[in-house]
């Protein structure tokens, strides 16, 4: 089955671009760092989180649906989602994030959100690109040279990484999760 993100792509590739071709991602990939609360409540005025197996119900429903072009996914949410066939005749793609760099990551009472965001890729790209043939790259500048500088040399090692293997990929650059060096004027 064709994928919606292609036909939009090829559609923009060509020149075409309509709004309908607008890509809607649903990145449901917030195990990659958000603690224990990362699924979200359980139900509307509940105290408990979401378990792991409800949140994969939950991603299974959407690409169901259909209204999403693209579900970012943990590589062990993908391991269970694409194992189980949830993306065989949906118009869905489903994607990896390839990187989780310190700037997602919220444990409890961890102080990472206070220091410039630092690369690191749990995602293995030989494991990934058996599951699914794009992911999301990502890199937060933070005006700090050196963390900024490790970005843009893994983000190279990357590229090396994946040349070869079919694997594409889409790039996030987020805002600086700290303050520090960074003029809120400019």
């Amino acid at each position: 089955m064709k994928r919606s993100l292609d036909t939009k792509l090829e559609a923009i590739r060509r020149g075409e671009y309509r709004p309908e071709h607008f890509i809607v991602a649903d990145a449901k990939d917030g195990d990659m760092g958000g603690g224990i609360t990362a699924f979200g409540p359980a139900g509307a005025g509940s105290d408990r989180s979401k378990s792991k197996p409800d949140q994969l119900i939950s991603m299974a429903d959407i690409v169901a649906t259909g209204l999403v072009d693209i579900m970012l996914m943990s590589a062990s949410a993908a391991e269970d989602l694409v194992g189980k066939g949830v993306f065989q005749d949906s118009t869905v793609t489903p994607a990896v994030r390839l990187n989780d760099a310190t700037d997602i990551w919220g444990p409890r009472h961890s102080g990472y959100k206070a220091h410039p965001a630092q690369d690191y890729r749990s995602a293995r790209v030989h494991r990934v690109s058996e599951l699914v043939d794009i992911g999301l790259y990502s890199m937060t500048f933070s005006n700090d040279l050196e963390s900024d500088l490790a970005f843009l040399r893994n983000f190279h090692r990357f590229l090396d990484d994946i040349t070869g293997t079919g694997l594409r990929y889409f790039l996030e650059v987020f805002n600086p999760q700290i303050d520090v060096g960074i003029d809120a004027a400019g």
